[in-house]
């Protein structure tokens, strides 16, 4: 008559089994109880009782914990709200005069700049036309000394393919107009400047292998054979004044943009307001992820309890049917 139920779900559950023992004195005592109907409304609230008990300390936990993250969740509700309006309200992008100048849709002129951007243009616009004037002469030198007659008498000529080399560098920066996107001119950029660096670098290992400073003379001879190594010196080093020549114009091009009419930069503002917001959201997250995981544990542990509240009673249901069953007649 008290044999466990083999059907039943939580039969594996030590909880659940303990709890069971402690209800089966409690359902053999009303097994004589008349009032039949009632006698299964206190099995059932004290199936119930007995389960509270013995969560009771858990469930009041996470009621208390859940009112707790409840209200601070409610709270940073409100503040994600209030930031979500304060991004929208903040337009992403800003008229280059309305971040540096007066507001006014009009060229900055060059007096009133930031000191720093006054230096960075002065020295990136010079430095650009000593690298492309180098490169040029670069260019005419290696032409002379061809000793092809037709440069020889004429030196224009070897002018006009030097300065072949200074226009590509400003090619290379109006190149940037063709792309669609500022991500992909960006990406154009950044790749020209890591390809001058390491030019640059390269140039500098063949230049100390090219020239190391302990020859006491030049050998002329040597000097009109072929030379592997020349001939890579001198290519890498008219790239490099190439690439080199690019980012400088590159760099003072950016800075006028600053202060030209109807440029555009990202609104400082904006983006200090997505930030603000996305570190907020991942504090909200944790909250609602907390709040989710305390509220499920609830519900788990209230379907608990009325899993062995029916349990309890199907197994009195059972105990009393048996009882009836061999009851003399």
């Amino acid at each position: 008559m008290d044999k466990p139920d083999a059907n039943s779900q939580n039969k594996d559950d030590p909880d659940f089994l303990k709890l069971r023992a402690v209800m089966i004195p409690f359902l053999r005592s009303y097994l004589t109880y008349q009032d039949y109907q009632k006698a299964l409304k206190i099995v059932e609230e004290q199936a119930r009782l007995v389960w509270e008990k013995h969560c009771i300390a858990e469930l009041m936990r996470l009621k208390l914990d859940i009112k707790a993250i409840e209200n601070t969740f409610l709270k940073s509700s409100k503040i994600m709200a209030s930031l979500m309006d304060k991004r929208a309200s903040t337009k992403p992008y800003l008229q280059i005069a309305q971040l540096y100048g007066d507001g006014k849709d009009k060229t900055i002129p060059f007096a009133k700049w930031r000191s720093k951007d006054k230096v960075v243009v002065v020295v990136s616009l010079t430095s650009a036309l000593v690298v492309l004037f180098m490169g040029a002469a670069n260019v005419y030198a290696n032409i002379m000394g061809s000793g092809n007659p037709a440069f020889i008498e004429r030196p224009f000529l070897g002018w006009l393919i030097a300065l072949l080399l200074p226009s590509g560098a400003i090619a290379m920066k109006f190149v940037t107009d063709i792309f669609g996107s500022d991500k992909a001119k960006a990406r154009y950029v950044k790749t020209l400047n890591i390809l001058a660096v390491v030019a640059m670098l390269t140039w500098t290992v063949l230049f100390a292998q090219t020239f190391d400073g302990q020859s006491a003379g030049i050998d002329l001879d040597e000097m009109l054979q072929a030379n592997p190594a020349s001939s890579a010196l001198t290519w890498i080093q008219l790239v490099t004044e190439l690439l080199v020549g690019f980012v400088l114009c590159q760099t003072a091009s950016d800075t006028h943009a600053k202060y030209a009419q109807n440029s555009y930069i990202r609104n400082p503002e904006r983006t200090e307001n997505e930030a603000v917001l996305e570190e907020h959201s991942n504090s909200h997250e944790t909250l609602r992820d907390d709040l989710n995981s305390r509220t499920g544990r609830k519900a788990e542990m209230d379907a608990g309890c009325q899993i062995f509240v029916n349990e309890m009673v199907a197994l009195f249901l059972n105990m009393r049917g048996r009882f009836d069953d061999s009851a003399p007649q």
